[in-house]
């Protein structure tokens, strides 16, 4: 079997996509005037595969790529993969700060929780004290309170029998 020329390949490589281009765009008008679906549909569908099988040759690159033959895939892959690893540097960076920001917030909460274990062993017999004075002050307001509390009720529970007493 003789083996082809690659410049005949590249010849001939629209023969195919302009073809189908040139069948769907007269399909598409002929289904359309005669009222045919069965002609019309046909002919999008050559149109769209027509595109989808030039769309590689017609490749423009932001970085002056080739106009006309195959996108270059290995160029394409390094272009995605420094992307991705400069998102990857990003991300990374952030979660440093964010790891850094932690770190200085638990130092923070170590010295804080070792200043107030010293205060509590400096005032703890002031603390004692205090809890006694405000344990009977609490006790003192507690039966004044239930005092009060036994006359207010009182007083409600004798004004509603006199209401009673009245609208009968």
């Amino acid at each position: 079997m003789a083996k082809r020329d690659p410049a005949t390949r590249i010849r001939y490589q629209w023969v195919v996509p302009v073809a189908l281009g040139i069948a769907g765009v007269v399909m598409i008008p002929v289904g359309a005037v005669l009222g045919v679906n069965g002609v019309t549909i046909p002919g999008v569908f050559l149109g769209v595969f027509a595109l989808a099988y030039t769309q590689d040759y017609f490749y423009v690159g932001r970085d002056g790529g080739q106009l006309l033959g195959k996108r270059d895939p290995t160029r394409d892959r390094v272009k995605k993969l420094t992307t991705a690893l400069a998102g990857s540097i990003e991300v990374i960076e952030a979660i440093r700060q964010e790891v850094d920001a932690n770190q200085r917030l638990v130092d923070r909460l170590q010295a804080d929780v070792e200043t107030h274990k010293e205060l509590l062993r400096l005032h703890q017999s002031e603390v004692e004290a205090v809890a006694q004075v405000v344990a009977g002050e609490v006790r003192r307001e507690g039966r004044r309170g239930l005092y009060f509390s036994f006359v207010l009720n009182a007083v409600f529970f004798g004004l509603g029998v006199l209401v009673t007493l009245l609208l009968t």
